[in-house]
């Protein structure tokens, strides 16, 4: 096997920026051909034709390198192998990696704070429906995938943690780490080389299966919480299934539903339709907490509809209030309360510190409290009393809590900063409208234990009668705004955030 690592000029390629995907690919096919030629100079004769396919020529590319993938790496070459990247079409207008024409392996780190566990269980969520038409193996063959415990960025090149990119420290060793990716690549490598014994291919392919199938076990919790589904379980029905795969699920096309408008013009992305649809399940069960807190005893309270909007735009949140109204059906009239949720990603605002954010959301909420409910069923017993933001919060992490995989549990629990929830801050009486709300942060401030205490400012309005000119909707009456971080949100904090902050 000829090894090169060719020597690229970041500083060219930073100036063109990843937009100039022509001049990325002229420049990568550059590369690949001189490692060719240096090759065949030693005797190692090429399979195939530089210009067509090049059954013998694998090419690994390391983080942003991945931007070279679209080129010769995905035209021309037997395979290639992804370090600390994604080749994520749900993340924004790029490749996709369910759909790429060669053998494709990702390999990513359980630590790796740059380019975030959020992006591997995105490929992971993309990848895992394939196992319905494939089968299990065959997709381990073409399309393995690895995430490997205790790894950060650093070690898939010199080891040295680059912290203002949001990278973590590993209490491996690099060694250790370094033998575990050149085992990958081999296996890889045997499992599509078409000069691979049978018994090597064998042998590789069950090791990528093994390896795969322990990776997508590892992030389907955080994939789940995200609306993204489970990859392992779709995994397993491809290993037990060789049915006629028409049921596959929708979400295998799901490449976004809106882009995001507060990205960066550096991050582009996409409002994937079940994370859309994780916010609107979170939504409605904090509105039905809100009913529970102000209804009266004994008040039926699933007689009550709960309708969410989802708000990808700010400008139409900004001007949606939590309303009341009756509809009519088959079986007479039903009270309908109507929420609002705003997804805000912090990642995906401009400037280099968003980079060190989350890439899950935090949820704003708008909701009706139960007390005003009560007055537009007309019953006595209503009350003010709410659902806090703390307890919701503090529900949402022991949920993620009793999900998360161990290893992940565990670096929380040994070295992590541990998370409370501190009784929301009310804000009412400081702001002029409820538009100053909006901006307010989530805080994090320094607990009692060492931990830190997440509080979430609220906003409330008085529960009161409807007046005249505000029939049916009330909107501005009996209302509750708060800020929750999302399922996804918790789960990236117990494996990554924790760090981050300790």
């Amino acid at each position: 096997m000829w090894l090169s690592a060719p020597q690229i000029d970041w500083q060219y390629m930073m100036k063109l920026g990843p937009q100039a995907q022509e001049k990325w690919e002229e420049y990568g096919a550059e590369l690949v051909q001189q490692a060719v030629q240096a090759a065949q100079a030693e005797g190692f004769p090429l399979q195939g034709k530089p210009e067509a396919r090049m059954d013998n020529v694998f090419v690994a590319m390391h983080s942003v390198s991945t931007c070279f993938y679209p080129g010769a790496p995905m035209k021309h070459c037997a395979g290639a192998v992804v370090l600390a990247g994604a080749v994520d079409g749900t993340y924004g207008p790029i490749v996709d990696a369910a759909a790429v024409p060669r053998p494709l392996m990702h390999v990513l780190a359980a630590l790796d704070g740059q380019t975030r566990l959020p992006r591997a269980a995105w490929t992971a969520s993309r990848l895992a429906p394939l196992a319905a038409q494939f089968g299990a193996r065959h997709l381990a063959t073409v399309r393995p995938f690895a995430v490997i415990p205790g790894m950060n960025h650093a070690q898939f090149s010199n080891g040295v943690v680059n912290a203002a990119r949001g990278d973590l420290p590993s209490d491996v060793l690099l060694e250790t780490q370094a033998e575990a990716v050149a085992g990958l690549l081999a296996a890889f490598v045997a499992a599509n080389h078409p000069a691979a014994s049978q018994e090597s291919s064998h042998h590789a392919v069950e090791r990528l299966m093994q390896t795969t199938a322990a990776s997508f076990e590892l992030l389907s919790p955080l994939c789940e919480a995200s609306g993204r589904g489970s990859p392992a379980a779709l995994l397993s029905a491809g290993a037990a299934s060789g049915s006629d795969p028409a049921g596959t699920d929708l979400a295998a096309y799901a490449m976004g539903a809106e882009r995001l408008p507060n990205s960066s013009s550096e991050r582009n992305a996409f409002g994937h339709p079940g994370e859309l649809a994780a916010a609107e399940r979170f939504a409605r069960a904090a509105q039905r907490r809100m009913l529970a807190a102000g209804l009266p005893a004994g008040a039926d309270v699933a007689a009550v509809r709960v309708a969410v909007t989802v708000h990808i735009l700010l400008e139409t949140f900004i001007y949606s209030q939590p309303t009341i109204f009756q509809v009519e059906g088959p079986e007479g009239s039903q009270l309908v309360v109507q929420c609002h949720c705003h997804p805000k990603w912090e990642y995906y605002a401009p400037g280099m510190e968003a980079t060190t954010k989350p890439m899950s959301p935090h949820y704003l909420l708008k909701l009706k409290k139960g007390g005003v409910v009560a007055l537009a069923m007309g019953l006595e017993g209503g009350s003010n009393d709410v659902a806090t933001a703390a307890d919701i919060n503090a529900d949402t992490f022991e949920q993620a809590l009793a999900a998360s995989p161990p290893v992940f549990l565990d670096t929380y629990r040994q070295r992590g900063k541990q998370l409370s929830f501190a009784p929301d801050k009310d804000v009412s009486s400081e702001v002029k409208t409820p538009v100053d709300w909006m901006p307010m942060p989530l805080t994090l401030e320094p607990a009692g234990d060492g931990g830190l205490a997440l509080c979430s400012p609220c906003l409330s309005t008085p529960v009161a009668k409807l007046p005249h000119y505000d029939r049916g909707p009330g909107r501005f009456t009996g209302n509750h705004y708060i800020k929750c971080p999302s399922p996804a949100w918790m789960h990236e904090w117990i494996a990554i955030e924790c760090l981050r902050h300790a």
